[in-house]
């Protein structure tokens, strides 16, 4: 990947409560973004986003959701929970019980990024945050339908396996740390 110097000036803070708004106006803007391309991934931030807040606001307390940063713009979001929630359990299934796995959630990143390697850069940062703090995998999943975003994770991982979940396809990646 070419050098980005916008990129050089990313820099990631732990959210706190406080962060909350930031957090899901990313969301939901990403939301709206997906939903204009015909894509239900993350449809119920725009549909229940007061029902989805507790999912968001426990990982921030937690302290698993960080917040990257370009010259003080909040540019981008990611959670990694070191414990399987309900959705990983279903997701992952009996694999969920390893214990040394850490589960990616909610990358986003802010539109005005797109093609600048952002993402690419988050979940390099994630992989390393993953194994210094003692997991040798790292999961996510994301909808099978999203070709764009599957098309972007197999460029550099492998698809694991495609897992049924709640009536959708979703595509399952793992890397080994």
């Amino acid at each position: 990947m070419k050098s980005n110097p916008i990129l050089s000036n990313l820099e990631v803070r732990k959210a706190a409560l406080d962060d909350i708004n930031l957090v899901t106006s990313l969301l939901v803007k990403a939301a709206i973004w997906l939903k204009g391309k015909d894509l239900r991934q993350w449809d119920y931030y725009i549909e229940d986003l007061e029902g989805n807040l507790n999912e968001i606001m426990d990982s921030i307390k937690n302290g698993n959701t960080y917040i990257f940063y370009i010259d003080d713009r909040a540019v981008a979001s990611v959670t990694l929970e070191n414990k399987p929630n309900e959705w990983d359990i279903g997701i992952w299934g009996h694999e969920s019980e390893q214990d040394d796995v850490m589960y990616l959630h909610r990358l986003v990143t802010h539109r005005d990024y797109k093609g600048s390697g952002i993402g690419e850069k988050i979940l390099q940062w994630s992989e390393n945050y993953a194994k210094e703090n003692g997991s040798s995998l790292l999961r996510f999943d994301c909808l099978h339908s999203n070709k764009g975003l599957n098309t972007f994770y197999q460029s550099k991982y492998k698809l694991k396996d495609v897992a049924v979940h709640y009536g959708c396809q979703h595509s399952k990646y793992e890397i080994q740390l």
